[in-house]
């Protein structure tokens, strides 16, 4: 509703078109949940560049006219394809991106259960060091 309203009293445009518009964009958006789930599940650490990914391709159909960018670079980016064929694609990248950042996950969750992961346990160490001093390395 509020599309609608913004897009036919500021935008000066009909409502139908601002709905159209905005909701064209959430391919885009999947496609970027996408980008985050499989880094996440995969490399947690690296999941930072998620958004990255997210402000590269905002910066580009934002401030990529404005700034003269080619319109090859435009038109290559995530969020210039509302509306188009392509979409269907991004779509396609959501849903393996999900689906393997949760295979990832399960992996690596699998894998500290397992005591073989990057979570797994470390040993304890005493105010003696791992098995020396008083009390064979017990804790105190």
């Amino acid at each position: 509703m509020t599309v609608a309203f913004v897009g036919s009293t500021v935008l000066d445009t009909s409502p139908t078109h601002a709905l159209r518009v905005v909701a064209g964009q959430w391919p885009a958006c999947a496609a970027c949940v996408g980008i985050v789930a499989l880094l996440s599940g995969w490399w947690p650490r690296l999941n930072w560049i998620a958004w990255a990914v997210m402000l590269v391709a905002l910066g580009i159909a934002q401030l990529g006219p404005s700034i003269g960018m080619p319109e090859g670079v435009i038109d290559a980016g995530l969020f210039a394809q509302a509306g188009e064929s392509w979409s269907a694609g991004l779509v396609a990248l959501a849903v393996v991106g999900v689906a393997l950042g949760a295979v990832g996950a399960r992996r690596r969750d699998l894998q500290a259960m397992m005591g073989r992961g990057p979570l797994r346990r470390r040993r304890a160490f005493t105010m003696w060091g791992a098995g020396g001093g008083p009390g064979g390395g017990r804790m105190c």
